[in-house]
């Protein structure tokens, strides 16, 4: 097992804050509304209000208010539009849930220069981890594996709960790089209801060797770990390099989201 990090704060209500969120549409403006709705590419996407965290309690590395205020939102909207219509792969909803959590709360990120969505709509045999630079909007897709009891090619079921050995959905921070008993890993603290446990449950993103391309063609299937979003040693110290540290670390499925 992993070493623990000391669980997240309270939960309680947020609104999610897009200023002068215009899209493709100028008719499409809600400030700090609680619902917010957005036209990433003509799919209508619409969010009520989600239970999530204040601001983290982490030393922010390098704080800055890049993505703040008005101007802050409309350079998130053009990424978002960005992102969106280059990767059609990466979901619209999940696009918007995790920029807009970066906005909320961009005075207290200590890494604003990744957004990392994990899709499990996807098969474990394909690149659904995609790590976004949101100096240019690119994106660079791993293999991540899921919980052992979560499912075997598809992950279907999802669990908060200690021993479960099941992933958990909703957003994340990451934390700071340790060496732990599968090498050099990252600590992740879960943001909403769905996932307040992760630090105690010890969910953290590490290597894993089999999470790799020849175990998931010989297999039809990466392997599965205790509820960690286990990577490809062959990538994982590129991965945790550059999104640890305080970047917004979002494990999404539609049906469950």
């Amino acid at each position: 097992m992993e070493l623990e990090t000391t669980p997240g704060g309270p939960m309680k209500n947020r609104l999610f804050s897009l200023m002068a969120c215009v899209l493709l549409s100028p008719s499409l403006v809600e400030a700090r509304a609680l619902n917010v709705q957005a036209d990433l590419n003509g799919m209508a996407v619409r969010w009520t209000g989600d239970e999530l965290s204040g601001a983290p309690d982490i030393t922010p590395m390098q704080a800055n208010d890049l993505y703040s205020g008005e101007k802050g939102a409309r350079t998130l909207v053009g990424m978002m539009e960005k992102v969106a219509g280059e990767h059609p792969e990466i979901p619209k909803p999940a696009i918007a849930k995790a920029f807009l959590y970066l906005n909320d709360h961009s005075s207290s990120m200590g890494n604003a220069d990744y957004v990392t969505i994990v899709d499990f709509d996807r098969p474990s045999n394909e690149k659904r981890m995609s790590i976004i630079r949101l100096a240019d909007g690119a994106v660079e897709s791993f293999l991540v594996a899921h919980g052992s009891r979560t499912g075997d090619l598809y992950a279907k079921n999802f669990s908060n709960q200690p021993k479960s050995h099941m992933s958990s959905l909703g957003l994340y921070l990451t934390g700071e790089i340790y060496v732990g008993e599968n090498g050099r890993s990252m600590r992740l603290k879960g943001m909403e209801s769905t996932n307040s446990n992760a630090a105690s449950r010890s969910i953290v993103v590490h290597p894993a060797k089999y999470v790799t391309d020849e175990y998931a063609a010989s297999r039809g299937m990466v392997g599965r770990s205790w509820g960690c979003p286990a990577v490809d040693p062959k990538h994982s110290e590129k991965i945790i390099g550059q999104v640890h540290g305080g970047s917004v670390f979002l494990i999404y499925q539609s049906k469950s989201n």
